[in-house]
């Protein structure tokens, strides 16, 4: 400002640059108040994602808990049923279903353990 302008001259051209300072200030608030909400935003949906993927595991292990509460049941009936109808045999059969049943179950362990040795299931 230079002082050569008349007093009312002068008011008036700091009265325009507080104004202009002003404008400035409020576009500069706007844009960091932009990138604020942006921020909250983002933490808002991560927070609403978490709250999500938690709720997907409670009910996806609710859900295998009845699938292995069914499963259970199934394999004990099952396992009585098939007991049952081994006592019904007599003693010396009972002898030979035990041994192929032993062998087996043997044959399976064993072709589990040489499928993991050769990188089958890892």
């Amino acid at each position: 400002m230079s002082s050569d302008l008349p007093p009312t001259a002068q008011r008036e051209a700091l009265n325009a640059d507080i104004s202009a300072t002003r404008a400035e200030l409020g576009r500069t608030l706007e844009a960091i108040a932009a990138k604020t909400q942006v921020k909250a935003r983002a933490k808002q949906a991560a927070r609403e994602t978490v709250v999500d993927v938690r709720q997907a595991a409670r009910e996806t292990a609710i859900d295998v808990g009845r699938r292995v509460s069914v499963t259970t049941s199934k394999v004990r009936a099952e396992a009585t049923g098939w007991w049952q109808r081994l006592r019904a045999v007599p003693a010396k059969q009972r002898l030979s279903v035990a041994a192929v049943l032993g062998a087996g179950a043997l044959s399976a362990v064993f072709a589990v353990v040489r499928s993991r040795s050769k990188g089958g299931c890892r």
